[in-house]
């Protein structure tokens, strides 16, 4: 006899013997018992979960010959049939390989009006519903909708979200949860005892966590490890053959930047490549450990964990603070995200270890990394007030208290501001908490406007948030006119305005903008004096290279 997988070799034969999914499996149960059976089921959720095991076990409910019975027997000929995947009247259709509407009509529109050959009930199965193209889709609907009273639909998902409404809409929905943790381990052990095999708690713990809430990878992943260790499992070899990193290096890597040093995060996550890990396996193990830190620093941590386990966590926990963690978690799921698109993999990596060394830092030192970024005011111009009208100097109001002689007249002219007096922004008078907020985080701010829009973000690179206005109005000023205009569309504005309020955790934040006076277009009668510098600001072709930088702008949702 060939070899059967574990997976199929253990699938669940009755109601009782599937885990995590009472919600399900009692509901369906009870209407078989009730005789409320529905004509439609939709069934979604995670890979592995279940969902095409318990539409074979109603089709077992609805045609056992002690039925439909909630509790099907799995020893008649029909029940018998259904396990080894040869009755005639239950149908499954692979979605994913039969997409069209020539498949949908063969295979279920022109069959269902005749009578079961063998069974009570003809169950049809789809799987991966969400593959049928719109066509298909729309020639099931009638049918779908009033189906022969001999004819059950169970259709199989897990990608909701691309099922049409109008198909949601007339089925009876079950949402099948990922497995937890604890429900794997049970299973593996369950699969253990029953072939008379041992594990270290550790290397299934190890397993389990790999399979990431699937039945069915759990089961694979052992099978796995059992090929190569045969009678007895530890973790060592659970490691060595899943390519699972090792938990000290991830330590080194969070013991790095808790002490905000880069030099030997770069080395411990080396030293995972060096062993075999691959680029996406390292990111995912520290993001992980950097998820049980901040679950343990708030105090959310799951208690079942090892003892030993959950002390080394509360205590590595206390080096952070909640928002440093949460910042090095965003740091490391979009270098994951950014990981098909970019080529050179390894300095993905270095690059989100440099910043996550660099986050706790920086949230330490954050008053005063605001004051450090503060740019510096040139002594010909002073910050307008909210109205508008421009203040006066320093050197203007020490004047006003001690009348000075009158100047010569050929002192009355101001000087022209140099290239560096243009190119410098005025300082922030307000103090505010968001203020400083913002103005640590422009970069961050920034990169992530960079994350949809390049266009967008060299526009921002023109501007400084200079003070704050009322409760939650930032000022923007840029430097130059091109980008100033180009703010002035308000659903760009809007886009911005939601970047950062994302960047500071959900604060509500909106813009205002203004330029440089120093930069305003000089009148005709001073266009001799501005020189080069008009050209600079006004030039062709700074202004198409930044429209074409530009067009790439990706609108807010909606706009």
């Amino acid at each position: 006899m060939a070899h059967i997988t574990l997976y199929r070799k253990y699938r669940s034969q009755t109601f009782e013997d599937v885990i995590g999914q009472q919600h399900v499996t009692q509901t369906l149960q009870n209407a078989i018992r009730t005789g409320k059976v529905a004509h439609a089921y939709l069934f979604c959720g995670p890979r592995g979960t279940g969902k095409t095991t318990t539409a074979r076990l109603l089709a077992k409910a609805l045609n056992c010959e002690q039925g439909p019975t909630p509790t099907p027997c799995d020893r008649c000929p029909m029940c018998v049939a259904i396990r080894e995947g040869r009755a005639v009247d239950v149908i499954e259709m692979d979605a994913a390989s039969e997409t069209g509407i020539d498949d949908v009509r063969e295979t279920i529109i022109e069959n269902a009006q005749y009578m079961p050959q063998q069974a009570r009930y003809k169950v049809y199965i789809i799987d991966e519903v969400h593959d049928l193209s719109t066509k298909a889709f729309d020639a099931l609907l009638k049918t779908l909708e009033e189906p022969p009273p001999h004819v059950v639909f169970v259709l199989a998902t897990t990608e909701v979200q691309r099922v049409p409404i109008t198909i949601r809409s007339r089925c009876i929905r079950f949402d099948f949860r990922r497995a937890s943790l604890e429900d794997l381990i049970l299973r593996i052990n369950t699969v253990l005892q029953r072939e008379g095999l041992t594990a270290e708690p550790e290397a299934v713990q190890a397993i389990a966590r790999v399979a990431d809430g699937s039945f069915r990878d759990a089961l694979s992943l052992l099978e796995q490890v059992l090929a190569y260790a045969g009678g007895h499992v530890d973790h060592e070899t659970v490691r060595s053959v899943l390519g699972i990193v090792d938990e000290e290096a991830v330590g080194a890597v969070i013991n790095a930047a808790a002490r905000g040093d880069v030099a030997k995060a770069l080395t411990a996550a080396d030293d995972m490549l060096r062993r075999g890990s691959s680029v996406r396996t390292v990111l995912e193990a520290i993001a992980q450990r950097v998820r049980d830190l901040l679950y343990a620093r708030v105090g959310a941590l799951d208690e079942s964990l090892p003892a030993a386990q959950l002390v080394a966590l509360k205590a590595q926990a206390q080096h952070f603070t909640p928002d440093a963690l949460g910042r090095m978690l965003d740091v490391l799921v979009r270098a994951q995200a950014q990981l098909r698109n970019v080529p050179q993999q390894r300095v993905l990596l270095d690059m989100a270890m440099v910043q996550i060394a660099s986050i706790k830092r920086e949230s330490e030192s954050g008053a005063s990394t605001a004051e450090v970024q503060k740019p510096t005011m040139p002594m010909a111009e002073a910050t307008p007030p909210a109205g508008g009208a421009p203040a006066k100097s320093t050197a203007a109001s020490t004047e006003q208290i001690k009348p000075a002689p009158p100047p010569p007249a050929s002192a009355t002219r101001a000087p022209k501001p140099s290239s560096e007096a243009v190119a410098t922004l005025q300082p922030a008078p307000d103090t505010s908490e968001m203020l400083k907020l913002v103005q640590a985080r422009w970069e961050q701010i920034i990169a992530r406007v960079a994350e949809r829009s390049r266009g967008g973000a060299e526009v921002l690179r023109e501007a400084q948030p200079i003070r704050l206005e009322g409760e939650n109005t930032v000022v923007l000023q840029f430097r130059t006119e091109f980008p100033y205009t180009q703010m002035q569309s308000e659903k760009r504005r809007h886009f911005v305005e939601q970047t950062i309020s994302r960047v500071l955790g959900g604060r509500e934040v909106t813009l205002r903008c203004e330029l440089l006076r120093a930069n305003a277009a000089p009148s005709n009668q001073h266009a001799d004096e501005a020189g080069q510098d008009v050209e600079e600001i006004n030039g062709e072709q700074y202004a198409r290279e930044v429209a074409q930088t530009f067009n790439g702008y990706i609108e807010p949702e909606g706009g």
